[in-house]
């Protein structure tokens, strides 16, 4: 069984491409073959209303598949920016690690002053 709705699976693959796109780009990395990303610009489906307003009207009004050129009109840089760097790059990811330790502890902090039932 796989994961996901439909428009789940598109939602994902579509912020996936913005991400390989930019990382291409404008960081000069590849996160994927060239055949992986080439593969699934083929598989958006325009026609998929993902509920983002604005992914669904950019994809439908700006992206080519048959190139990455198209992000460098994605209005939202900034926002793919912060996604590449926080899952793709190692220092983002020792962030995100840390944050995720700092909000454990904060949470059993919680836990102990909470009332028992």
């Amino acid at each position: 069984m796989s994961w996901g709705s439909e428009v789940e699976i598109e939602r994902k693959r579509r912020i996936n491409i913005l991400i390989w796109a930019y990382a291409y780009e404008f960081e000069n990395v590849s996160l994927v073959s060239d055949a992986k990303f080439d593969a699934e610009c083929e598989k958006v489906d325009i026609l998929i209303d993902t509920g983002d307003e604005f992914l669904d009207d950019f994809f439908t009004e700006d992206f080519d598949p048959s190139t990455g050129m198209w992000i460098r009109d994605f209005p939202e840089l900034k926002r793919i920016k912060e996604m590449y760097y926080k899952h793709y790059t190692e220092e983002g990811r020792k962030e995100a690690a840390k944050a995720r330790k700092q909000n454990l502890k904060k949470l059993e902090e919680l836990a102990e002053q909470a009332d028992p039932l």
